[in-house]
Parts: structure tokens; sequence; C-alpha cells
């Protein structure tokens, strides 16, 4: 999710550049592995799931930030989307007032949400701090980090098909631990799946941090080749990346 880790240069950009995946087979169709938010709306839910597609796969905001207006609209009990609605838009004091109407209301959350709330809420809160010249410590990153990756992991116990948590939890994993553990989660994943499992541009990503040049460059082929789409921006954004992992920094710039 856009700004989500604050943790580190690399998780920034990773964030700020937009999440590409292509969600499991039939993600949008069952109920199977996933969670119902509470119960939110069908309606409401299709809008939300649809908004992280847009994020995630393509790396349409604007589109993203009207499927989560309209989801909020259509159940205006959804905290949860609020709550993400909150870490998307640009206006300041409205994430405030969204950040506001979710906490007075957040003990109404079932558990399973509760996982994901408390990181999304704490987002919230480093936003409003940096706008306020002020930051938390090391430790305290490390400590939410380690909050968000046990919470994270909590949650996909029960809810193995949620798409975007899983996303959000590879990029915990590598804010906590670096770019081999982030791989160890792709490889495991990968392995519990009995269907193909994409995870953006990240796993060539990972490769390229470790220094593992010629495989970070089939991986970033094989994003390209899956995305097929010569307009879009991330696969130059990622070629940019490890250009500069590879010292060319005229290629990436």
């Amino acid at each position: 999710m856009r700004r989500s880790l604050l943790l580190t240069g690399a998780a920034l950009l990773l964030s700020a550049a937009s999440l590409l995946a292509a969600p499991p087979e039939g993600w949008e169709q069952t109920a199977e592995g996933l969670y119902d938010f509470g119960g939110a709306s069908v309606e409401a839910l299709t809008l939300y799931r649809q908004g992280w597609v847009e994020i995630l796969r393509y790396g349409r905001w604007s589109e993203a930030e009207r499927l989560y207006r309209e989801a909020v609209a259509a159940d205006p009990d959804f905290l949860i989307a609020q709550s993400v609605l909150a870490r998307i838009t640009t206006d300041s004091a409205e994430r405030d007032r969204l950040y506001e109407a979710v906490e007075r209301r957040r003990q109404s959350v079932d558990d399973q949400g509760q996982l994901l709330l408390h990181t999304y809420q704490r987002t919230l809160e480093l936003f409003a701090l940096r706008e306020a010249g002020q930051s938390i410590s090391p430790d305290e990153r490390r400590a939410m980090a380690r909050r968000a990756v046990d919470d994270y992991g909590r949650f996909l116990a029960n809810s193995p098909r949620e798409w975007s948590v899983v996303i959000e939890y590879m990029e915990w994993v590598h804010a906590l631990e670096g770019p081999e553990a982030a791989l160890a989660v792709v490889e495991k994943l990968h392995g519990e799946s009995d269907a193909p499992l994409y995870f953006s541009y990240f796993p060539a990503w990972f490769e390229a941090e470790l220094g593992n040049h010629e495989r970070a460059a089939a991986l970033a082929g094989e994003f390209d080749a899956r995305l097929n789409d010569p307009d879009a921006p991330q696969p130059y954004f990622l070629r940019a990346f490890l250009a500069q992992q590879r010292g060319e920094t005229q290629i990436a710039r």
C-alpha cells in the first residue's frame, strides 16, 4: 500500500511506485480463504477488492481511490475501507477525519479485522507525525514492523487467499528482515499454493538487492511479459532500479 511502511528508503520506493501483481486465479470469485470484513455488504466488498486490484495489479491510484470512496458510501460501517481510504487520500484534513472516525468505532471490528486495523491506523499516525516534522526512533520502527509481520501472519493463517494482505505481509517482512527473508516468503507461498502466484516485480527487486543481477533481469523480463502493457510505467521503474543496483547510474537515470 502506498506510504504504508515508512521504515526504510527502499520500502518507501516500493510502496510509492505502486505494487503490481496478478491475484491468484479465482480470487474475485470464491469466498474460500477470504475474510468477510466483518460482514461488509457485497457491493462494498466488491468495490473494495477491486480498489486493491487497481493498485496492486495496475498501479491506478486515482481509480482505486474512487472505488474506495464508493465502498464507504455503499457501507458506512466498513471501517477498514475507511482506514484504507485515509491511507490513499492526499487531503490531510480528510485523512485525519477518517482516522478519528475509525478510532471512535474501532472496537466494533472483529478480532480478525483488528489484525489489519492496528497497522493501518498506526501508519496514519506516522503520517501525522511526519507532517509535524517529527519521527519515531529506529527501535520503534522495528517494533512496528515486528507487530505488523505477526499480525498479518496471524490474519493469513485464517484468510490465506486475501491477496492484498499477502502482498503487504511480504513488504513488511522485507522491511523487517531484508530481501532474503522476503524471497523465502515468496518461495513458501509458492510451495503452499496449487495455482500460480505472481508477486509483481518484488522478486526481481529482492534478487537485485542481493546482487543476483542475472536472476533479477530474468524475473524482470517475466514480469514485463505478464503485464504486457507498453504504456505501464512500472517495468521502466523496475529496470531503472536494477540498473542502479548494478552501478549503471546513467542508464538508471
